[in-house]
């Protein structure tokens, strides 16, 4: 009977032993119940433990199953039909190609921040990762991040294009923002959104990833005598994915759920993605949820700026073939008020990418490279490798006149630093390369930095590596020496203040 439950479990792949126990039934012509005690006796069949569902059902499943496509997709299937926890993080993890920052998983989960009767989001992330569904770990420049356990790649070119959707969103948030404030959709001094702020926005129960309280006529409440007291427009985002039935559930639940709750004022919901199924966009409309693309809300142009700006920063290698459309990009996107804030750092690795890739014109240029070692996990935001030559290239683009934070170059040279010289030892190709460690930034050290630098420089075994700071001017005079006049422009134009400009700048690598 074992093999035949085996069997079943092949040609149906995953699914909760009820659902088991009725197909062994019909096949096998056994009453249910009897069925029910041979799926619970057989053996070779995994049981997936932690999660519960109904009248004692476990997800089961063969070995060889686990963490596949199909594994998930039956999991997430019937935790959405049996739980309205489990199911809609899982689906909200699957949504983003498994994996997100921790950070995001209260807004993008579904589940409460706490409240009474629902399992609060905490719970469910530690209930995820005890039954090794989820875990957690951190991922080089962007901080701790939530994965599924099985099935998820975490790559150089996974975490570059995690980056650039991240960075993507940021703009369209601030985007999103503008149109709230410009339109009183949200009070204009309130509205809140997703990395603006040390916290996620919060509206009742739930978080949000922009939030702001409304005196819209149809959201707010007038009473006589009293001021009127507010509704609330809420606002989810998510690009790079069609958002389908399974990947809109979480938000879904938290729009029902807060319906629900009597000390809430009305409430307009809205979710912008880059575009819906048919039958998810039916889905939000029958609700009464706006469900909005970037094209409808903004308009094609901007939508296509939207598109480009994700492929752009997802490539591993640093190519800009196309300098003005490159430039073009980076217009459109900036006529977004406060936009620039969200891709400053993304743009200016790329710019320093384009500055060596002209410098070493024979070169590999590589960027956002992770790299591991028993000392630990960095990313090297640009990487040269010439025929002689190892060039690591860590930036930093503080706002104009800025200074960068004594912890980041500390972080590089006691962190960094020691993992990305072991990962060039270990690596044939590369150990016997001269190597250089950089440090560029658009603004400046602070005096305790350069002499923490001076210090290490002091300290190092000579003649092993070369380790040198680029500041504003220095930054830009690189650019001048690879005559890369528009790059130049925008270092200029966006990155520099005034006085770097107009002052003769030196320094090299």
């Amino acid at each position: 009977m074992t093999d035949q439950i085996r069997r079943i479990l092949k040609d149906r792949g995953p699914c909760l032993s009820s659902t088991l126990a009725q197909d062994l039934a019909a096949r096998a012509g056994i009453s249910l119940e009897a069925a029910r005690q041979r799926v619970h006796r057989s053996e070779g069949v995994s049981r997936l433990k932690g999660i519960p569902f109904e009248r004692n059902a476990r997800f089961t499943y063969l070995d060889e199953q686990y963490g596949t496509a199909a594994f998930w997709s039956a999991l997430t299937t019937a935790l959405l039909e049996k739980s309205k926890a489990y199911g809609p993080a899982l689906a909200a993890l699957r949504a983003r190609a498994g994996v997100m920052p921790r950070a995001h998983f209260e807004s993008a989960s579904g589940a409460p921040v706490r409240q009474k009767g629902h399992v609060g989001a905490e719970t469910v992330l530690e209930r995820l990762k005890a039954a090794n569904l989820v875990r957690e770990f951190d991922i080089p420049g962007i901080g701790t991040c939530v994965a599924l356990s099985q099935g998820t790649e975490i790559s150089s070119g996974s975490v570059s294009r995690l980056k650039a959707r991240l960075v993507a969103e940021q703009v369209l948030l601030q985007a999103v923002h503008n149109w709230a404030r410009n339109l009183a959709v949200g009070s204009s001094a309130r509205i809140e959104h997703r990395g603006a702020g040390d916290k996620l926005p919060q509206v009742g129960t739930f978080c949000w990833d922009l939030a702001a309280p409304s005196y819209l006529a149809p959201l707010r409440t007038d009473r006589k005598g009293q001021r009127p007291h507010p509704g609330f427009f809420v606002c989810d985002v998510l690009l790079g994915h069609a958002m389908t039935l399974e990947s809109i559930a979480p938000f879904l639940h938290k729009c029902t759920t807060l319906s629900m709750l009597k000390k809430v004022g009305r409430t307009l919901h809205m979710f912008v993605a880059s575009e819906f199924s048919p039958e998810a966009f039916q889905k939000l409309r029958e609700i009464g949820v706006v469900p909005a693309t970037v094209e409808n809300l903004f308009g094609r142009e901007l939508a296509a700026a939207f598109t480009q700006l994700i492929q752009v920063l997802s490539q591993a290698a640093a190519q800009l073939t196309d300098v003005e459309k490159f430039l073009e990009l980076f217009t459109r996107l900036t006529q977004i008020e406060g936009a620039f804030g969200a891709m400053r750092g993304a743009f200016f690795e790329m710019i320093t990418a384009e500055v060596l890739r002209r410098r070493y014109p024979n070169a590999q240029v590589s960027m956002n490279l992770l790299v591991h070692t028993e000392d630990g996990s960095a990313e090297i935001d640009v990487l040269v490798r010439s025929n002689r030559d190892l060039v690591a290239v860590e930036c930093k683009a503080p706002r104009p006149g800025g200074t960068v934070d004594d912890d980041e170059v500390d972080k590089w040279l006691h962190r960094r630093l020691p993992v990305v010289r072991r990962f060039a030892e270990r690596q044939f190709d590369l150990r016997d390369m001269r190597q250089h460690f950089l440090l560029w930034t658009t603004g400046r050290l602070t005096e305790n930095a350069r002499t923490a630098v001076r210090h290490f420089n002091e300290l190092r075994r000579s003649g092993l590596y070369e380790l040198h700071v680029l500041e504003g001017k220095e930054v830009l005079a690189e650019a001048q020496r690879a005559d890369a006049t528009a790059l130049v422009g925008l270092l200029k134009r966006h990155y520099l203040p005034a006085d770097d400009h107009n002052e003769r700048a030196t320094g090299s690598t």
